[in-house]
C-alpha cells in the first residue's frame, strides 16, 4: 500500500512537473501568439496598402496603355517611312552607279573628241596662218600702192618746180584732165620713172615725222620717202625752190596731197563715189562687201584719215534716208583729189 501510494504521489510529481512545463510552454505559446497576430495585423495592414497601390498601377497602366497607342501608331508610321526611305536610298545608290558608269564613258568620248578635235585644228591653224599671210600680203600691196602715188606725186611736183613757167602752165591742161590715149599713159608713166630713179624715194622729213602713214606696217618707210624732196628742193635755185605758184600747189595743197596719198583703193573708190554719185549708197555698199567690211566702217576709216591728215571730217555719215555725201565745203578739193589721183595713177 506504501509502495503504491509512493507510486502515485512519484506519478503526482511527475505530472505536477509536466502540468508545470506545459503552463510554461502554454505561457510560451501565448506570447507567441500574440506576437504572431501583431504580425498579421501588420501583414493585413501591408497587404491592404499592397492592395491599394496595385489599383493605382492598374489605374496608371491603363493610362500608360491609352497613351502608347498613338505612339505606337507613331512609331508603326516611322517604320513605314524609315522602309521607303531605305527602298529609295536604294535606288538612288543603283541611279549613281549607273550615272558613274555613264560619266566613265563621256570622259572616254570626250577624251576621243579632244584627240579628233586637235587633229582638226592644225589644219584650222595653217589655214589661219594662210590668212594673216594673205593679209600682210595686201596691207603690203596697199603700202606700197600708196607709196608709188606719193612718188608719182613727188615726182610730178618736182618736175612742175624745176620746169619753166610757160611749161609749168602748158601742163595744167594734162594734170586737170585724164587721158585717153594709152599712149600717152605709157608715156607719162615712162616719164614718172624715170624721174623717182632720178630723185630719192622720199619727202620732206617734217611733214613725215608729223604725220606718219597709218596704213603702212612699217611707219619708218614714209619718213625714208619722204626725205629726198627737201634735198632736192634745197640744192636749187631760190626761185626755183619757192616755185608754188603752179595751179597744182595752189588747188591742191600739202596737207591734202598727205590725204591722198594715204587713200588706199578701196577707199579712194569709195570717196569718188560719193562724191559724183547722187545715191552712192548701192556702190559704197559693193565696194565694203569687196572689202570685207561695212559702209558704215568704211565711211568711219576715210573721217578717221582726214581728221588725222587735216583735222576735220571730209564725209557726213548716212542720217535716216539721206546718202552719205561730202561736206560741202570739201566738195571742190575733193573732185580736184580725184582727178589728181586718176592722173597720177594712169
Amino acid at each position: 500500500m506504501n509502495a503504491q501510494i509512493s507510486d502515485h504521489r512519484h506519478i503526482r510529481d511527475q505530472l505536477a512537473q509536466e502540468i508545470q512545463t506545459l503552463s510554461q510552454q502554454k505561457q510560451q505559446q501565448v506570447a507567441t501568439a500574440k506576437n504572431l497576430r501583431s504580425e498579421v495585423e501588420e501583414l493585413e495592414h501591408y497587404r491592404g496598402e499592397l492592395d491599394q497601390y496595385m489599383t493605382y498601377v492598374e489605374a496608371k497602366k491603363q493610362e500608360l496603355e491609352t497613351g502608347s497607342n498613338p505612339l505606337q501608331k507613331a512609331l508603326k508610321q516611322l517604320q513605314e517611312q524609315v522602309s521607303a526611305l531605305q527602298k529609295e536610298l536604294q535606288q538612288l545608290e543603283t541611279q549613281v552607279t549607273v550615272r558613274r558608269s555613264e560619266k566613265e564613258k563621256l570622259n572616254r568620248e570626250i577624251a576621243g573628241l579632244k584627240q579628233q578635235q586637235d587633229q582638226r585644228k592644225r589644219p584650222h591653224e595653217d589655214l589661219q596662218t594662210l590668212e594673216h599671210q594673205v593679209s600682210d600680203r595686201k596691207q603690203e600691196k596697199a603700202t606700197l600702192e600708196r607709196q608709188i602715188v606719193q612718188l608719182q606725186a613727188q615726182t610730178t611736183a618736182l618736175r612742175n618746180q624745176s620746169a619753166p613757167s610757160g611749161a609749168t602752165q602748158a601742163s595744167l591742161p594734162t594734170l586737170n584732165r585724164p587721158s585717153n590715149s594709152p599712149a600717152k599713159s605709157v608715156s607719162s608713166a615712162d616719164k614718172s620713172r624715170a624721174a623717182v630713179s632720178k630723185v630719192p624715194q622720199a619727202s620732206t622729213a617734217t611733214r613725215s615725222s608729223a604725220r606718219p602713214d597709218p596704213g603702212s606696217p612699217n611707219g619708218k618707210s614714209a619718213a625714208a620717202v619722204n626725205q629726198p624732196q627737201q634735198d632736192v628742193a634745197n640744192s636749187q635755185p631760190s626761185p626755183v625752190a619757192h616755185t608754188d605758184s603752179s595751179e597744182f600747189s595752189q588747188e591742191l595743197s600739202e596737207l591734202w596731197t598727205d590725204f591722198m596719198v594715204q587713200l588706199p583703193e578701196y577707199e579712194f573708190q569709195t570717196l569718188k563715189a560719193i562724191a559724183h554719185e547722187s545715191n552712192p549708197a548701192q556702190v559704197v555698199s559693193k565696194i565694203a562687201k569687196d572689202s570685207l567690211t561695212t559702209p558704215e566702217e568704211l565711211i568711219h576709216s576715210i573721217n578717221q584719215r582726214a581728221q588725222e591728215t587735216l583735222g576735220e571730217r571730209v564725209i557726213k555719215p548716212r542720217s535716216g534716208f539721206s546718202p552719205p555725201a561730202i561736206v560741202r565745203e570739201h566738195l571742190r578739193t575733193i573732185k580736184k583729189l580725184i582727178e589728181t589721183y586718176e592722173y597720177l595713177t594712169e
